[in-house]
């Protein structure tokens, strides 16, 4: 059997960035605005620096949490001056400086999904060999 091929439209990256739920799947879990805005955060200080922040640098750290109150505050300008927009950007009323410090703290350690593929399959042929 073979599944009827259907057309898929994607948004454009920046209205993405700005927008996140439009750019959802219906059966997709909801986005956590402070997540979001920290990770906004941190991509914006890879743009500036050619890299992300190094692990538990206070300065680099803070200067992330800074970034994030700065875009939750356009975002919410933005949505002031565009009352009547179907959709919102997505923002906050206070930003959690302890989520956006621990996302920064730890952007560099992340694991790749290549590492995590194969200790997978490394994990499944030590349980076959036991």
């Amino acid at each position: 059997d073979v599944a009827d091929s259907r057309a898929i439209q994607f948004h454009p990256l920046s209205e993405c960035l700005t927008y996140p739920k439009a750019s959802q799947a219906p059966q997709g879990p909801d986005v956590d605005p402070q997540l979001h805005i920290a990770l906004q955060a941190v991509l914006q200080y890879r743009m500036q620096h050619g890299h992300v922040p190094e692990a538990h640098n206070a300065d680099q750290v803070g200067e992330c949490v800074q970034t994030a109150v700065q875009w939750n505050g356009m975002l919410q300008k933005l949505n002031q001056l565009t009352p009547h927009s179907s959709t919102p950007a997505l923002c906050v009323d206070k930003v959690d400086e302890t989520k956006v410090r621990k996302v920064a703290a730890f952007a560099p350690l992340e694991l790749a999904p290549v590492s995590v593929v194969m200790g997978a399959v490394a994990a499944v042929e030590v349980c076959k060999g036991t």
